[in-house]
């Protein structure tokens, strides 16, 4: 997640240990092998909320699709998945 260059240190640096936090608990329910080069999504938007229902893996081209990053629009929140 990158670091907003308007924000201040404060928030950047909530934000990082939040980004961590998930990481942390993406790694126990999924094993540190299966997150690498992956992204943490948290289903409810909610970044604090590091429930394990509330983790999903996902690739960064689907990450950003969902927040709409990439491709100058924003996303709608979804996308169409593999199954």
């Amino acid at each position: 997640m990158p670091l907003k260059k308007s924000a201040s240190k404060k928030a950047n640096n909530e934000r990082r240990l939040d980004n961590i936090h998930a990481r942390k608990a993406a790694e126990k329910k999924y094993g540190k092998a299966a997150i690498k080069g992956k992204h943490v999504h948290h289903k409810d938007g909610n970044q604090k909320n590091n429930s394990p229902k509330n983790l999903e893996l996902i690739s960064a081209k689907e990450h950003g699709a969902m927040h709409g990053r990439g491709n100058g629009k924003r996303g709608n929140g979804k996308i169409k998945r593999k199954k």
